[in-house]
């Protein structure tokens, strides 16, 4: 049930999302939409995300030719990320998704960056159901409102 054909997938990450909904963990669905991503040094998740499944979308439109290369390319990149060291800052999801759209050329592109990825999910980014909104926005709602109210009380002691 969880598959995204050709698409880019977002899932909350622990803690941040929570403060940040719009950062998260992405992963990308192969032709057959089962998702690959890079959630850990030296180890890449195919078909069991590695934080939880996603909540947003982003449904690509390769050519042909894209769609023809495009399992080979994720392949290709699962053995090599299989053997990098995962850093928050440096190496991590974003950089495999883009690995993977750079070495197809997506759209003709060869440049895309960490922050190409996440202004996709911005702009682009589809949420799977209402459910999902919910879960997203509940947590960073309650965090203001726990926030709100301990700066009422410091303000009024």
């Amino acid at each position: 049930s969880h598959r995204c054909p050709y698409c880019l997938v977002l899932t909350p990450f622990p803690f941040i999302s929570s403060i940040f909904p719009l950062f998260g963990h992405v992963g990308i669905g192969n032709s057959k939409g089962i998702i690959n991503d890079f959630s850990s040094s030296n180890y890449v998740t195919i078909d069991n995300m590695g934080f939880s499944w996603p909540y947003k979308y982003v449904l690509l439109n390769p050519s042909e030719e894209e769609k023809n290369e495009w399992d080979s390319a994720i392949g290709e990149a699962n053995k090599l990320f299989t053997k990098k060291r995962f850093g928050i800052f440096d190496t991590n999801c974003h950089s495999y998704v883009c690995h993977i759209l750079n070495s197809i050329r997506y759209k003709g592109r060869s440049d895309y960056s960490k922050c190409d990825i996440m202004m996709m999910m911005v702009r682009d980014g589809v949420y799977i159901n209402k459910c999902s909104v919910v879960k997203v926005y509940i947590w960073p709602l309650l965090f203001m409102c726990i926030v709100a109210i301990i700066v009422s009380l410091v303000i009024c002691l």
